[in-house]
């Protein structure tokens, strides 16, 4: 479950600059029609859509034997985990071309490989 919230918060920090850039008050926003609002309602939606692949893709990995283990969310840091998902693609693009895989899918692969939880003796 803590991984959850990890890739939650993770995916949050990447869409709104920090996880306490959103406030509950915010998701509001995503089903605003006001044309001033279309910002807002950009960062609602992509939060939460990211926010459901998170749980998502982590019940998938699970199924697998897969986790993500994130070191502690720190706000003044560089964003470890994004740094790996971008290094990750560009990896990727130099080995297969054209980024066409999915993004959620790509960016569980390189925490997994960056972040690996550690299995217990």
């Amino acid at each position: 479950m803590k991984s959850i919230l990890a890739i939650a918060i993770m995916v949050a920090s990447t869409v709104a600059g920090n996880a306490a850039s959103l406030l509950g008050k915010n998701l509001t926003y995503c089903d605003s029609n006001d044309p001033r609002d279309a910002e807002r309602r950009a960062l609602c939606l992509g939060y939460v859509d990211g926010f459901v692949q998170g749980i998502q893709l982590e019940a998938q990995a699970a199924k697998v034997g897969h986790s993500i283990c994130l070191p502690p969310f720190d706000p003044d840091s560089d964003k470890p985990a994004v740094r790996v998902i971008v290094d990750y693609e560009r990896k990727q693009q130099k080995h297969r071309g054209v980024l066409d895989y999915s993004a959620p899918l790509d960016a569980a692969w390189a925490l997994i490989g960056a972040f690996p939880c550690k299995k217990s003796k």
